[in-house]
């Protein structure tokens, strides 16, 4: 039989008045009437015991349980945001723009390509080309200069590396820029209209624009042949990968990854990414983000605030961010002291209880 709350309160009142009248009538004399007392007494309380023992049992077993999966939780569960610093060389890297940008330092190279060309003038000539059909846009010379090089929003853009041409295909956005040279050809819209512009000429700025592409398959493509430089700053990214499909439309991705590390200041922890190695990034806030090129591969430096960093081999995937117990470790020891006594005296009170009650 199941001895509900008030029967208990009213077994737990009782049982104290009794024990006054004990020891009361212990010091008149009374001992006959002490140990009926007495009797009730400890019969009463091994009621009590027996009716909230479960009731013990299952606030232990709780708080146990409770106590297992917050340290499990500590242990398995990442920080949902962390300051790194990370350097990766690679043959090509892919992102995503969170904000429109523009460079500030000039690409040099002998030859250009780009497709999907909508407009090109100078302040010569206001319209050297201009169509509803995007067409193609050819230079070739020496040292030819593409400046204030322009990607919109959420452009989401792949830089290659091969041999000496850097290869960039855009999607999602428009592109747009002005080069000048001053010796070489203009090639536009498949050799429909071609200007030749003779040597030691001085040399002319043209402004170009591409035609915005929207569809997954469609893409604006850029091709620098011989470049000398890259030097690409203030890169306001979203989202970054290590990884190209090769070969193209197979759906098969492979890693660009040479080389690199990751410098995670929550817990000043330094970690080695491997060759082959994928990674991805997904960033909050950008303070220095970069790419270069070094040894014929393209160099890409992050500083800021990421709430995704994973990477790993084939379909293996690690959370490179601290877990929260390491974060508390490295940021909030005092903190993290308190909790581990909260969290012993709850665990040795739950075995107590269930086991020795």
């Amino acid at each position: 039989m199941k001895i509900n709350r008030s029967d208990i309160n009213r077994l737990k009142s009782e049982r104290r008045k009794r024990f006054k009248n004990s020891v009361k009538s212990l010091l008149d004399g009374k001992t006959d009437f002490a140990k009926e007392n007495i009797e009730w007494i400890n019969l009463s309380t091994e009621l009590i015991s027996k009716s909230t023992e479960r009731r013990y049992f299952q606030w232990a077993l709780i708080i146990g349980v409770v106590c297992l999966i917050i340290i499990s939780l500590g242990f398995t569960m990442h920080v949902r945001t962390s300051q790194v610093s990370i350097e990766i060389i690679a043959s090509g890297v892919s992102f995503s723009f969170s904000e429109d940008w523009r460079s500030e330092q000039p690409l040099i190279g002998d030859t250009f390509y780009i497709n999907k060309v909508k407009t090109v003038h100078s302040s010569l000539i206001p319209q050297i080309y201009h169509s509803s059909q995007p067409g193609t846009l050819e230079l070739s010379g020496n040292n030819i200069e593409l400046k204030n090089l322009s990607f919109s929003k959420l452009g989401y853009i792949e830089i290659q590396k091969q041999r000496d041409n850097l290869i960039l295909d855009v999607k999602n956005s428009h592109v747009s820029g002005r080069f000048s040279l001053r010796t070489g050809i203009i090639t536009i819209n498949d050799d429909l209209d071609t200007l030749h512009i003779p040597e030691r000429r001085p040399k002319l700025v043209y402004t170009f624009q591409t035609d915005s592409v929207t569809g997954i398959a469609d893409n604006v493509h850029l091709d620098i042949g011989n470049l000398e430089k890259l030097d690409m700053n203030n890169l306001n990214i979203s989202e970054v990968m290590f990884q190209m499909e090769n070969p193209p439309g197979s759906g098969r991705f492979e890693s660009t990854i040479h080389h690199g590390n990751i410098h995670l200041f929550d817990t000043k922890e330094e970690i080695n990414i491997l060759e082959n190695e994928k990674l991805f990034i997904k960033a909050v806030d950008c303070r220095q983000t970069s790419l270069y090129l070094t040894d014929n591969k393209i160099g890409f430096k992050f500083i800021g605030t990421i709430n995704r960093l994973s990477g790993g081999f084939q379909n293996i995937s690690k959370d490179y961010k601290p877990t929260y117990l390491e974060y508390f470790y490295h940021n909030q020891q005092l903190a993290l002291f308190w909790s581990a006594l909260v969290f012993l005296f709850g665990i040795i009170w739950s075995i107590k209880n269930s086991l020795f009650r």
